[in-house]
């Protein structure tokens, strides 16, 4: 079993099947969305300013 081979929830309760990330370099975070905790953002944020020219990306909406 690999990470390809899982499916999470997102937010909005639908499924989002990891394996539609096969093949791009992903980077998975846990937001903590739901409690407001998220000081983790400012990393993030400084990781896409860094390697956005590189072909970084940030999906929000593949964000389970």
């Amino acid at each position: 079993m690999n990470i390809y081979d899982l499916k999470v929830k997102k937010r909005n309760g639908e499924d989002f099947d990891l394996s539609s990330l096969k093949g791009e370099v992903s980077l998975v975070v846990n937001t903590a969305t739901g409690c407001g905790f998220t000081p983790q953002y400012e990393a993030i944020e400084e990781l896409y300013e860094k390697y956005y020219d590189k072909g970084f990306e940030i999906k929000p909406d593949a964000i389970p």
